[in-house]
């Protein structure tokens, strides 16, 4: 029996529990399917298990056909969190990132279909996200600092380090420097993203509340709440050179122009408009003739039109003539406003007691069209980059705390629809040798749970530490090994009790990746976070060792079939030779250890762009299988050699491998193309390809790890 994991589509479910981690085989599969489920041998004579997270169900592919035959229904689903934040669109409008104070966790939506679609882990308490700009990185601020997520793995590949307790990120738009703003420490920290750290400090800010930088990254602009005015910056020093003083108005919005040409400053005092030549260095009061003052500023996109909220009204605001051409009563008072990218609609949210809603303006009419209802008090909303969809984070209370949710807004008909929250996530999946239980590692709910995948039916839950992440079953089937990244700690289970044996604590900071001895004997642990760390355990102590070494985070960890050997693929950095500039680039290497000695008998780097997959042997031990995600292939690695003689194209975004007993075929998922493919390892051709669930990043055989 094959197992692979992967994130399928997620439809809304509220009132999720515990034992709904489990598995539960659907009615028509237990005449057609269910004999074969518990049946044992090759992984191609037998079904082939494709775990859809979103979609809470596992498929049933007939290995001789490649047909999906049936589904297993899993009932865990990814969801928003328990206390959503902060949310931003992605440059490329596809993806909403919702920031989970609570949980720890950012949830990724797809703009287009209104599903959380992935949860990443980050550190505790964030509460703000921002792009770079190309789309490839996200900085999510968090009490330690700020968390670095890949954006096409969807993983936290760094965390920069910020005692300081940052609130937000503004990416310059060359991308090579980000600004982490920090009102607790009255500073901005500078922040080199090629290498992800903090190469200085902006000092001489007051409260600082809010920035912006130039199209040309030469400038940084911050407005100072405290002492009520705008710092410039300049980016090259990290020097503030000029104050540009409010006349003890508060500045509450900073906007650049499209064009670039200025920079406009709100401020409720003032009841006017602070416009900053950027090219003459010149300051122009603009008055408005507004009630109250601007409270925050939208401009369209093409720079022509600024739009100024007043709390009970919009002005519409002519930059060319600078001049007010409109007003838009909101009636009750609002507490902030969102331009959609198209500039044709705004949203406004409003948290009146009994008034709690949106309110939908259209800039061609410059009136209020509808209002919308929510669930809760909307706290933020997010336009996707098509202007299709628009989403908001609202607060509500139950028993006994505060909570809070997302709905999901079709602009063209107006119809709401709530996310659903996160209770569990399938991080993993390990069958017992004889094929007849699988155990399913459920990240949100720090638990595994025990299927008779004879029946269907959920035998028992096991509480594990928090954040499982790893799963694996020994050899003989009498354990299993779950790495508990959070807790900092691995769990063995006896599977003839289903009960915890055993805690072993980690020497690893973020434990993932595992692999055994071919005796069950030991037990290989690596580090999935930027900190390398490898650690073996034996199993009949259940005491663990640190290797010695300096390899990086680990994706895949796998032992030769003669046992002398411990194969590891990991990340590392470089600097590039000969640019001047101590610039960095990603790459994998191989690391081969003696498993008596434990020294290093050798490395190679085999690729440069980094991996995020996995590795497999074959059975004679002559060749390893590495998957590139950055080269959408699989590399064959030859052991004698220390080469790589051959490179097999495969679907998008290879994450993880397994290879069948007799060394015939490989099986790849294929995490951009929810697909698998099955290669023949003696042409090195793809046989075949599978659709499976959407983004499918762990495969697995009895006994091997699934879900690192």
């Amino acid at each position: 029996m094959l197992v692979i994991r992967s994130i399928g589509n997620a439809a809304p479910r509220r009132a999720l529990q515990l034992a709904a981690v489990a598995l539960t085989v659907l009615t028509s599969l237990a005449g057609t399917a269910g004999s074969s489920l518990a049946s044992s041998g090759t992984a191609r004579s037998s079904p082939i298990l494709v775990g859809e997270m979103r979609a809470n169900r596992l498929a049933v592919i007939d290995p001789a056909s490649g047909a999906v035959v049936g589904t297993l229904p899993a009932g865990v689903e990814h969801g928003v969190g328990h206390d959503p934040v902060g949310e931003t669109t992605s440059p490329d409008g596809r993806q909403i990132y919702i920031a989970d104070e609570e949980g720890s966790d950012v949830s990724v939506v797809d703009a287009a279909g209104g599903t959380v679609v992935a949860t990443v882990h980050v550190g505790g308490g964030p509460t703000s996200v921002a792009f770079s700009p190309d789309g490839r990185q996200a900085y999510v601020t968090e009490r330690a600092g700020i968390g670095v997520i890949d954006v096409a793995t969807r993983r936290l590949v760094a965390t920069i380090g910020d005692s300081s307790v940052p609130t937000t990120v503004e990416f310059r738009p060359d991308g090579l420097k980000a600004y982490a703003l920090s009102r607790v420490g009255g500073s901005v920290a500078v922040i080199d993203t090629a290498t992800d750290t903090i190469t200085g400090t902006v000092t001489g800010l007051d409260v600082p509340s809010a920035m912006a930088v130039t199209r040309d990254s030469r400038q940084l602009f911050v407005a100072n709440a405290g002492r009520r005015s705008v710092s410039i910056v300049d980016t090259a020093t990290g020097t503030v050179t000029r104050t540009i003083g409010m006349n003890g108005a508060m500045p509450v919005g900073l906007v650049l122009a499209p064009d670039g040409s200025a920079l406009y400053i709100a401020s409720e005092v003032r009841k006017g408009l602070t416009e900053f030549n950027l090219r003459t260095q010149t300051v122009h009061i603009l008055g408005l003739g507004g009630a109250v003052g601007p409270q925050q500023i939208q401009v369209s996109s093409d720079g022509r039109t600024a739009f100024l909220f007043e709390g009970t009204s919009i002005l519409v605001f002519d930059t060319r003539t600078r001049s007010v051409t409109a007003t838009i009563p909101l009636g009750l008072a609002a507490n902030s406003i969102t331009l959609s990218p198209n500039g044709r609609l705004i949203y406004a949210i409003r948290q009146l007691p009994g008034q709690q809603n949106v309110i939908a303006i259209s800039t061609v009419t410059n009136a209020v069209t509808s209002t919308l209802q929510v669930s809760g008090k909307p706290v933020q909303l997010a336009f996707s980059g098509d202007s299709a969809h628009a989403f908001t984070v609202n607060a509500t209370y139950r028993p006994p705390q505060p909570f809070e949710t997302v709905s999901a807004i079709d602009t063209a008909t107006g119809a709401v629809t709530d996310l659903p929250a996160a209770v569990g996530i399938v991080e993993g999946v390990a069958i017992s040798p004889d094929g007849g239980k699988a155990y399913v590692a459920d990240r949100l709910g720090s638990a595994v749970a025990v299927v008779d995948l004879r029946s269907g039916a959920v035998t028992r839950v096991i509480q594990v530490g928090s954040v499982p992440q790893g799963i694996l079953a020994s050899p003989d089937g009498r354990r299993v090994y779950v790495t508990n990244r959070d807790h900092k700690s691995v769990t063995v289970i006896d599977t003839a009790t289903d009960a915890v044996a055993a805690t072993v604590p980690s020497l690893c900071n973020s434990p993932g990746a595992m692999a055994l001895s071919a005796d069950g004997s030991t037990l290989y642990v690596g580090n999935s976070s930027t900190s390398w760390c490898i650690m073996r355990i034996d199993t009949a102590t259940d005491t663990a060792t640190m290797l010695s070494g300096s390899e990086g985070p680990t994706t895949g960890l796998v032992v030769g079939p003669h046992g002398t050997t411990l194969y590891a693929v990991y990340q590392s950095r470089i600097r590039i030779a000969g640019n001047g500039t101590g610039a960095t680039e990603a790459v994998t290497r191989l690391v081969a250890r003696n498993t008596t000695t434990h020294n290093v008998e050798w490395t190679r780097t085999v690729s440069t762009g980094g991996a995020q997959g996995g590795i497999a042997v074959s059975p004679d031990g002559r060749h390893l299988y590495i998957a590139q995600s950055a080269t959408n292939s699989v590399w064959v690695f030859d052991v004698r050699t220390r080469r790589v003689t051959a490179r097999i194209a495969v679907g998008a975004q290879p994450r993880a491998i397994a290879i069948t007993h007799n060394g015939r075929q490989l099986y790849v998922t294929d995490f951009g193309s929810h697909s698998v493919s099955v290669i023949d390892t003696a042409t090195g051709a793809v046989t075949e390809t599978i659709q499976v669930g959407n983004d499918p990043d762990a495969v697995t055989l009895p006994g091997q790890l699934t879900g690192s």
